[in-house]
């Protein structure tokens, strides 16, 4: 706000303008004085503006221990922790001040434990929390999950989860996510080529503080090493190149295809594991692959959101038309799994349209060709068209 310098105040100065002194009095002792230039016109006041002070920012809150539950730490919590050093920007960006934080879990001692509970400074890995104590920033823990959801969660998943890691990332980290998985739900077992649970659990059982920070060292290498491993493959894989790019129009802008038409079987199966990785680091939302012998699969992006179940409808109803069948009732086109009206095509519960595959070897190859499919996925993304044909 302007003010016009008052002539009767007593804390006018010689220039008439208001003072420092009763800006005080007037925002507590915060405000403060900016003089204008007088306007030209003689004996025209100066022009002072009062200033508000801006709010004080407050304080972030920093991270100053990481804390496991109480002995022994499962290779859950290890392994969160690894992630948090192995991705320090993105934990710094979900925990201010982690990247720096020790990893010492909690003394047995009662007092330790309820202070730490208290301390929004500790992140708090694999405590058996109340159930509203998923809802603070400072507890990850899936223990208050529903039954459903906590079967598929471990304390790794979760911090995988809330780290901004992109899709190269993810799949770097999937078979160390799919071990440590393993271990905390069904146990050790001897089938992996990382051992994680061996090389943590056993001899560090009862170890003290200095002992937790060697074997978190140890996780934090053997995680780096698989991923390392995943690289090496990825790496490999990225000399695939789609055969065709579709850039096929969506009711949300454009939704990319890449196609892969494999010559021979052995180019499929040396990257088989990395192909739809590759492809979605690439940017695509939906990965058509043709197998040499015919068959077709198509995969979409789960993050993504696409409408699969109309990509079900479209596939199974052009098989139907090439085939001669009548067209089974929409909602049964839709259906996951296999149906009966339309055996080529299965609608896994992943969201993926598979003709043939691992799964299901004894599939007949598709009619379709790869003009087919395109020209299905233009409609099915078209709800116009879809309306006018009766889908809708």
């Amino acid at each position: 706000m302007t003010y016009q310098d008052p002539t009767s105040q007593a804390t006018e100065d010689a220039e008439g303008g208001v003072t420092q002194e009763t800006a005080e009095r007037m925002f507590g002792g915060a405000g403060r004085v900016e003089r204008a230039r007088p306007n030209g016109n003689g004996g025209a006041k100066p022009q002072v503006r009062v200033v508000e002070p801006e709010p004080e920012a407050l304080p972030t809150r920093k991270y100053t221990r990481i804390a496991p539950h109480s002995r022994p730490v499962h290779l859950d919590e290890f392994a969160a922790a690894a992630l948090i050093r192995l991705f320090p920007h993105q934990a710094e960006d979900r925990w201010p001040g982690i990247a720096r934080a020790e990893f010492l879990p909690f003394d047995l001692d009662l007092e330790d434990a309820r202070d730490l509970r208290d301390d929004e400074g500790v992140l708090k890995l694999g405590w058996n929390p109340l159930p509203n104590r998923m809802l603070r920033e400072d507890v990850v823990d899936e223990h208050s999950l529903p039954d459903e959801e906590r079967r598929e969660r471990c304390t790794t998943t979760l911090v995988a989860g809330l780290l901004d890691l992109n899709s190269k990332d993810r799949f770097l980290l999937k078979p160390v996510l799919a071990e440590v998985l393993e271990s905390d739900k069904r146990g050790r077992r001897p089938l992996s080529s990382m051992h994680l649970a061996d090389l943590v659990m056993a001899p560090f059982t009862n170890g003290n503080g200095e002992t937790y920070r060697e074997v978190l060292q140890i996780v934090v290498w053997a995680v780096r090493k698989v991923m390392e491993k995943q690289q090496r493959f990825l790496s490999a894989a990225e000399r695939l190149k789609p055969d065709h790019t579709w850039y096929i129009p969506g009711p949300r802008g454009l939704v990319t295809v890449h196609v892969l038409n494999y010559a021979d079987s052995s180019e499929l199966e040396q990257f088989e594991g990395a192909v739809t990785a590759v492809c979605r680091i690439r940017g695509a939302e939906i990965i058509v692959i043709r197998n040499p012998d015919g068959h077709i699969q198509v995969i979409g992006d789960p993050q993504k959101r696409l409408p699969m179940h109309d990509v079900a409808l479209g596939l199974r109803a052009y098989e139907c038309h090439l085939r001669g069948r009548n067209l089974p009732p929409l909602a049964e086109l839709r259906r996951k799994g296999t149906i009966p009206e339309v055996p080529e095509w299965h609608f896994s519960d992943s969201g993926n349209v598979l003709n043939g595959g691992e799964a299901q070897p004894w599939t007949p190859a598709t009619l379709l060709q790869l003009e087919n499919v395109e020209k299905a996925l233009e409609h099915v993304f078209d709800p116009a068209w879809m309306k006018a044909h009766g889908f809708v």
